[in-house]
């Protein structure tokens, strides 16, 4: 398998870091879903990256009916192993499909529309559910502040799992 470009979808920003930070450290193109349209064509194998929306990877289906998507990752606030095997079911995504789950971060100022109002209530509940938590982590700590003012957990070391995986 020989993945020959990064097409992404972002809404605020994150997913569009890692994609730009992931061709750089590969060497591979990077192109928007829509870009792509116009660059690559059909078949083309991708890893495709997005960003989450009730649980499901956005834009997966439109990638997956055009390319050969050949791993994906997702890019949410909280990523974990859970979240990931949860969002490779909702996506129905095929099991040979590997799925990395990268932390992006919170911008409320470049939400818009039902976006911004949804990710108001679930930013009220989660804030509420981590301030009653006693004895908070670090970790719990600094999701707490950026739920409350926005912020990015965008690193590029997070990166390293999937670069390991395009370098097999």
């Amino acid at each position: 398998m020989k993945i020959e470009a990064i097409v992404y979808s972002s809404m605020t920003g994150c997913t569009a870091q890692y994609a730009q930070m992931l061709a750089q450290k590969t060497g591979l193109p990077v192109y928007t879903l829509t870009e792509a349209e116009g660059k690559l064509q059909s078949g083309t194998k991708v890893l495709f990256m997005s960003w989450l929306m009730a649980g499901a990877l956005v834009d997966y289906k439109k990638a997956a009916a055009r390319y050969q998507v050949q791993a994906a990752c997702s890019v949410s606030l909280n990523a974990t192993p859970e979240q990931a095997a949860a969002t490779k079911k909702s996506s129905k995504m095929p099991a040979a499909v590997p799925l990395f789950a990268l932390q992006g971060g919170y911008h409320p100022q470049k939400l818009k529309g039902m976006y911004k109002f949804m990710m108001k209530l679930v930013t009220k509940v989660l804030i509420k559910k981590i301030s009653a938590i006693q004895d908070k982590s670090e970790e719990e700590e600094s999701m707490l502040y950026t739920l409350k003012h926005g912020g990015s957990f965008v690193k590029e070391e997070n990166l390293d799992p999937i670069v390991h995986f395009l370098q097999e």
